[in-house]
């Protein structure tokens, strides 16, 4: 049943329902055009007046300015029903290219699936994880802050390395990054979760919190922190091994950087 053994090599239309697994990416089009892009744990796949329970993911791309109203505008945890052209992701056009195919196979998606925004359908609201649907919506009024109070490029530096969104970030200032060598800095790692680290357990002692009860709620933030950022494979390293440094300091155990890694591993 899973969508994967629906998908041919070659594009074909079909209608798509399932839950959005994660939080939808807007951006542009080669030709400038609106581009949203999110991934659907696919339940039921309709081809040729066919019905099929299906399981798995499918990567989705919605092209163009949907019916002129905001639900419909997909969000995490909507149930939505889309007609669009499904197909199996293409593998590198030349050797040594970039292999998408592979890329969406190490996140478990095997199928892609273009539509237009107009031809999507809101049909449900609310059925991801609750904790995550928040940490998603508390991500949204940090952004919606971030923008309302710096003008464009520092809002979208502040948001990248807050955040973790980057696709707002002009090609020049990411050029400019790289050209420097310092693109780490707006990528959430190690530093930034260090940072923040430090300023929780700060703010946890001025106002009294007592030092094992601060470690608690810092080991508790930095997880829902994780999430708030997508869960990127830097954000959940540097995350796991600041629980592991501050598991050990709750212990009241001696720091080993060798043991530390050992548990984070």
């Amino acid at each position: 049943g899973h969508i994967k053994n629906f998908t041919a090599e070659g594009p074909k239309e079909v209608y798509a329902e399932g839950i959005v697994a994660d939080e939808p990416l807007a951006g542009e089009t080669f030709y400038g055009g609106r581009k949203v892009i999110l991934t659907l744990e696919a339940e039921r796949l309709q081809e040729e007046g066919i019905k099929h329970e299906v399981t798995g993911r499918v990567k989705v791309s919605l092209t163009g300015e949907p019916r002129q109203s905001e639900t419909n505008t997909p969000s995490y945890g909507d149930r939505i029903l889309v007609k669009g052209r499904l197909s199996r992701p293409a593998g590198p056009g030349n050797p040594g290219d970039f292999d998408y195919a592979a890329y969406l196979a190490r996140n478990r998606v095997f199928s892609i699936l273009g539509a237009r925004a107009q031809d999507t359908y809101i049909i449900g609201k609310d059925k991801g994880n609750p904790v995550v649907s928040f940490a998603y919506k508390v991500r949204g009024k940090i952004e919606n802050l971030i923008s309302g109070n710096l003008p464009g490029e520092s809002a979208n530096f502040l948001s990248a390395i807050l955040l973790g969104l980057r696709q707002g970030m002009s090609n020049d200032l990411n050029d400019a990054f790289m050209r420097t060598g310092t693109v780490h800095l707006i990528a959430i790692s190690g530093l930034n979760v260090g940072l923040i680290v430090f300023l929780v357990l700060l703010v946890l002692s001025v106002i009294r919190i007592p030092k094992k009860a601060g470690m608690v709620l810092t080991i508790a933030f930095l997880v829902f922190y994780a999430v708030l950022t997508n869960g990127t494979p830097s954000v959940v390293r540097a995350t796991v091994m600041s629980i592991a440094l501050l598991i050990g300091l709750l212990l009241e155990r001696e720091n080993s950087l060798s043991n530390s890694l050992g548990l984070a591993a």
